[in-house]
């Protein structure tokens, strides 16, 4: 709500495959997700926890479209 300006956020959390999956998706202001943002850092920090336990992130976002965060890791970790 912070950044997004978002009326509506889903989340889901899922357990396949031997995984934890979780999913926010906003209908937001959405940004460029290429750009840099100096002194914030939200997505690097999210990415670098999220790997260090083995998992990934992905961010798709575009202006007036809102954003989409995924988010896994591995359930054995």
């Amino acid at each position: 709500m912070k950044h997004a300006h978002a009326t509506h956020v889903a989340v889901t959390l899922q357990t396949p495959d031997g995984r934890v999956i979780l999913d926010l998706n906003d209908d937001g202001s959405g940004f460029d997700t290429a750009a840099e943002f100096p002194g914030h850092l939200g997505l690097r920090s999210m990415r670098e926890r999220v790997a260090a336990i083995g998992g990934e992130v992905s961010v798709t976002s575009s202006s007036g479209r809102g954003t989409r965060v995924s988010a896994w890791v591995p359930l054995s970790h």
